[in-house]
């Protein structure tokens, strides 16, 4: 048998907001994969029950109820930067459930 018998893997979805999120996005992730990066503002008091994350309005938010950002897009830009190091894979930000949920479904409509 002198053909290629190699199976491709299958596509890989990752879903990540922190630091270390970025490792597999540069060193494992390929060109047919998908990092979806979580944008935007932590909730200062996630027990707090004001409603849920995906209906709060970025512009209601103050100085003194922002909490830290999600740091994977951060990491992404320094190791590009320093390194010159970019993630193989497509990546898409998000920053509501509603945004996430539209990027899987639009995902699922690709294959």
């Amino acid at each position: 048998d002198g053909g290629s018998n190699t199976k491709r893997r299958p596509r890989i979805v990752y879903v990540g907001d922190g630091s270390n999120d970025a490792c597999p996005a540069l060193h494992v992730l390929n060109e047919d994969d998908v990092l979806l990066a979580r944008n935007g503002k932590r909730i200062s008091n996630p027990n707090n029950k004001i409603g849920s994350q995906e209906d709060a309005n970025p512009d209601e938010l103050t100085e003194s109820n922002e909490g830290s950002s999600f740091p994977i897009l951060s990491v992404l830009k320094k190791a590009k930067e320093k390194r010159g190091l970019v993630p193989k894979c497509r990546v898409y930000a998000w920053n509501s459930g509603k945004e996430l949920r539209a990027l899987v479904r639009s995902l699922l409509d690709e294959t």
